[in-house]
């Protein structure tokens, strides 16, 4: 119901978000009329994760080669992209909060803190 308010409103030129979802398909060669395929999340996910992945290993390398500081070593530690086993082994929420805080950066060590005050 929600899909076919929203198609309609795609068609009155209201719509942006049908436009984006028209674009990625097009991009991928695939019809339009495949959204009411109730399986076409695997056939855009099948395009679109070797894609992203290609992009974040190239990222990767150039980040090896060019840059600087936290992104290169990050880059020099982070290989590939896969789901992290720490997720699975972590079973203490708040502890598994504070190891991805640590991972993204996102932590109040002093090293980050100082960043945050430099780019100030």
């Amino acid at each position: 119901m929600l899909f076919l308010e929203s198609s309609s409103l795609h068609e009155d030129k209201k719509n942006r978000w049908i436009s984006t979802i028209q674009l990625i398909l097009k991009h991928f060669d695939i019809p339009f009329s495949s959204m009411y395929n109730k399986n076409i999340h695997h056939r855009v996910r099948s395009k679109l994760v070797p894609m992203y992945n290609l992009q974040f290993n190239k990222t990767l390398s150039d980040c090896r080669e060019h840059e600087v500081g936290k992104l290169r070593t990050y880059a020099l530690f982070k290989t590939n992209l896969c789901y992290e086993p720490y997720f699975d082994i972590i079973r203490n929420v708040d502890i598994r909060k504070c190891f991805t805080g640590f991972r993204v950066s996102s932590h109040r060590l002093q090293i980050e803190l100082d960043r945050c005050k430099k780019s100030t």
